[in-house]
């Protein structure tokens, strides 16, 4: 699975624009922003039950309850191998000079933002950090990568490229 944040500024075009670009399988929304995507959605060439809400606001018909996947998921790990080399995300650029353009950053150029953002910061594995800025894109990897210092601590295990790059 590879994660592709779109900024909550957008309309609902060029959300279109973003989940077509990048070939989405489904669709996550937080409720405060649903109308930006029931604009598009019968447009957009994501399977009818794969819209998903999450928020404290009534789920409208045609959305599943992240909570309940949430709670109907398994606890255990996927048995995937995840590689250093492997997408981690796939981030939009804003579009000034055209249409967005999609870039890719893998789980090692995450990994090794969060470890430079740990010592440059001071953190920890028993830190806990709030970044507290707007979700646009350049926020967005910050935001991705403080949240691999968490790993040790809150995955079942760790990829062993994460163990190796560490130690």
């Amino acid at each position: 699975m590879i994660a592709v944040p779109i900024n909550f500024r957008l309309v609902g075009t060029e959300i279109q624009y973003i989940v077509e670009n990048c070939g989405a399988k489904a669709l996550i929304v937080q409720d405060e922003l649903l109308d930006s995507v029931e604009s598009v959605r019968v447009a957009v060439s994501i399977l009818a039950d794969r819209f998903i809400l999450f928020g404290h606001g009534r789920v409208r018909a045609g959305f599943h309850p992240y909570e309940e996947l949430i709670a109907n998921a398994r606890d255990t790990a996927p048995p995937v191998e995840v590689c250093a080399e492997d997408p981690w995300t796939l981030m939009y650029t804003s579009g000034t000079t055209g249409k967005p353009k999609g870039t890719i950053r893998g789980h090692r150029g995450s990994a090794m933002l969060s470890l430079v953002t740990d010592a440059e910061m001071g953190l920890t594995r028993h830190d806990s950090a709030l970044l507290a800025m707007a979700p646009f894109t350049a926020a967005r990897a910050s935001i991705l990568s403080i949240s691999c210092t968490q790993w040790p601590r809150t995955l079942p295990r760790s990829p062993p490229w994460y163990r190796r790059i560490t130690s």
